[in-house]
């Protein structure tokens, strides 16, 4: 199921509030949860080659799109007036491709809105898991073609 999608639109404060450690980290400085979930999402953007709209519910400015040095990923702050979930929805009402976008939120009613629409959805725990799944599987890419340490002389005892 989630091998088949092109675009992962999340909510980001719903992430933020369900995850233990974003969480922690809200407590003390919002920001930096937000920097450190748009980071999860960038590494994830780049490892699969897939499409990652992060949005975040208003600031006391205008609606703004952050393009980041990561083609693949975009972060949108949506006006004061605007929720992420009214941005969400616009997303996927003019998407062409509905069926191959997925959700990642909580709110039970956003996930039957973008359901109706054709889209698809997954909670913040099975998110989660999925993340945490795919950054395993990053690692082990990692390791597997990392290259071996050079030997120094303490290495071995051969002339």
């Amino acid at each position: 199921m989630l091998a088949s999608f092109d675009i992962l639109m999340v909510d980001g404060y719903n992430i933020i509030h369900a995850w233990d450690d974003l969480k922690k980290i809200a407590a003390q400085n919002l920001q930096q949860s937000r920097d450190y979930l748009v980071r999860i999402l960038t590494d994830f953007a780049l490892s699969h080659n897939k499409k990652v709209i992060v949005v975040f519910d208003g600031k006391k400015a205008s609606h703004w799109t952050e393009q980041l040095p990561c083609p693949n990923l975009k972060v949108i702050f949506t006006s004061s007036e605007n929720s992420a979930d009214t941005e969400i929805e616009r997303i996927v009402y003019n998407s062409s491709c509905k069926e191959k976008i997925l959700v990642a939120t909580s709110d039970r009613t956003e996930q039957l809105m973008v359901a109706r629409m054709g889209a698809r959805y997954i909670n913040t725990g099975q998110f989660y898991n999925f993340i945490e799944d795919s950054q395993e599987i990053l690692r082990q890419k990692i390791k597997r073609y990392a290259k071996p340490a050079r030997p120094t002389i303490g290495d071995t005892n051969e002339f």
